[in-house]
């Protein structure tokens, strides 16, 4: 074999020990982790105010995990604890450094606050005042919180746990509410107790004679009103006034707004009407004249008098009577009636 010969063959050789190598060379698959993720729970808050722990845990990625909120250092614990309510970021970072984050919100319920109202006095808006003279109920009026709610009241005579209790004492009130979460809030109201004023008509008869004359009206405590049926009135004056009954009311405002009044009933009656008739004397210095008086109106009995009213006979019911045995002169016949009114002759 010559030198080409062989160097021909080593070659040969060469090329097929190549093509075995390239026959035999297999492939390479690269290959990842599962998606890092990070999810978080927080605990409930009970009372407004209050504090939450967050939870962090992760999935995916390659372990160990360490976590972090609101970009914070990483920590190899999962749980955040003394968190006021809000919106917080935690992160998760594994053992490749690779990272991933979410979202957390922690919530609380509206702040739990209650407050005292009284019922007004009918006579004041302050209901910090309240008349002795009425039952008065106080409510507790709840806002926020987590319903049911109880109550519990002091200085009250009932010890019920509701919203209202009974204003019964000059005193300070409290009241402490506890939601369903056992938070709880404290209300205090001071209450005074008040008294209507006393009010009275004085210097006013129960009735008036149609002719006299107008009466200055009065009543205490002083600087109050009057009215006469329903037109205000300083004074009584049966002139202008019907015969009739007539309601004469006193209002008397005092500091507090309280309005006091008293009522009276004031009647004025008609004065006597009546007809005379008389026969003369019949002869010179004798003495057998007559006066008749026919009453037309007015109440019985009546007291009858000649004389301008200076003397009265006897109460009588009779609406006629006759003076007799009278002698020539000026004569003034005059009625009075049950009432004490007096008509005299014009």
């Amino acid at each position: 074999m010559n030198r080409f010969t062989t160097k021909i063959l080593s070659f040969a050789l060469f090329m097929a020990a190549f093509c075995q190598n390239l026959q035999a060379q297999t492939c390479i698959t690269i290959t990842e982790p599962a998606a890092l993720t990070v999810a978080g729970t927080a605990t409930s808050i009970a009372c407004n105010g209050g504090t939450s722990t967050i939870t962090a845990a992760g999935a995916g990625g390659t372990t160990p995990y360490q976590y972090n909120i609101a970009g914070g250092a990483y920590q190899n614990t999962t749980t955040f604890a003394s968190l006021a309510a809000g919106t917080y970021t935690i992160g998760v970072k594994d053992a490749n450094n690779c990272t991933a984050t979410a979202s957390v919100t922690i919530t609380q319920p509206t702040a739990l606050s209650v407050n005292i109202t009284a019922t007004e006095s009918s006579c004041t808006s302050n209901d910090d005042k309240v008349l002795t003279n009425g039952s008065y109920a106080m409510t507790a009026n709840v806002t926020g919180g987590t319903s049911a709610f109880t109550y519990a009241w002091a200085n009250v005579t009932s010890t019920a746990a509701t919203a209202t209790a009974t204003v019964t004492a000059n005193t300070t009130y409290t009241v402490t509410v506890t939601d369903a979460n056992a938070c709880t809030a404290t209300a205090t109201k001071a209450v005074t107790l008040i008294t209507a004023p006393t009010v009275s008509i004085t210097g006013l008869a129960s009735a008036y004679c149609k002719d006299v004359t107008a009466i200055t009206l009065a009543g205490t405590p002083a600087t109050g009103s009057f009215t006469v049926d329903a037109a205000a009135a300083t004074t009584f004056d049966p002139t202008t006034l019907t015969a009739a009954s007539h309601s004469v009311i006193y209002s008397y405002t005092d500091a507090n707004g309280c309005i006091g009044s008293a009522t009276k009933s004031v009647a004025v009656n008609a004065l006597p009407a009546f007809t005379l008739a008389s026969t003369n004397v019949t002869c010179n210095g004798a003495a057998n004249g007559t006066i008749t008086v026919t009453v037309t109106s007015s109440a019985p009995p009546y007291e009858y008098s000649n004389d301008n009213g200076s003397t009265y006979g006897a109460a009588t019911a009779a609406t006629t009577n006759t003076f007799s045995n009278l002698a020539p002169a000026a004569y003034k016949p005059t009625v009075r009636d049950t009432n004490g009114c007096v008509k005299k002759c014009q």
